[in-house]
């Protein structure tokens, strides 16, 4: 997402970007935030954490204000995959196809920043993420939704894994 300046011919004062990165496992969320933050640097950006002074804009010709949620708060929701000859994943494959015959779709990876990675590696434990959604439902943004058919077919889903 990004935004700037304000309606009518201003020149705008600031400009902000947001940044959100899709990860694999085998990335660590912290190194990629750093590699961004150093792409940004390398871009000829004096890089502050808080909103700067007058001093810092009157000495620099180009400042970032670069905040993240990983660097800054600790928050670490690193990806994670389940291999797929894990029992857990056998018994996840076996109840979709018992429920949707001959419909099951595998992905190596479900998308998004589920986090469940704290969860996997506290507890030691093989997640399964099952997709509810439908393909054209703009999560996270204004105007998310739900068709009605996938709530069904989720609980239908959902009772196959309990009767299974």
């Amino acid at each position: 997402m990004m935004q700037g300046g304000e309606a009518g011919a201003v020149i705008a004062a600031h400009a902000t970007a947001e940044i959100a990165m899709r990860l694999v496992k085998e990335n660590d969320p912290a190194v990629m935030a750093r590699r961004v933050i150093e792409h940004i640097r390398k871009q000829g950006y004096f890089i502050v954490s808080s909103d700067p002074d007058v001093d810092t804009l009157a000495s620099h010709p180009r400042v970032a204000k670069v905040t993240s949620r990983t660097l800054d708060s600790g928050a670490r929701s690193g990806a994670w995959r389940t291999d797929p000859e894990e029992s857990q994943a056998s018994f996840a494959r076996a109840a979709l196809m018992n429920t949707w015959p001959g419909q099951l779709v595998e992905l190596r990876t479900l998308g998004g920043g589920v986090p469940a990675s704290a969860f996997i590696d506290a507890f030691h434990i093989q997640t399964i993420g099952i997709a509810l959604a439908n393909y054209d439902d703009n999560q996270h943004s204004d105007n998310e939704n739900l068709r009605i058919g996938n709530l069904y077919d989720g609980i239908v889903t959902l009772a196959g894994f309990i009767s299974q």
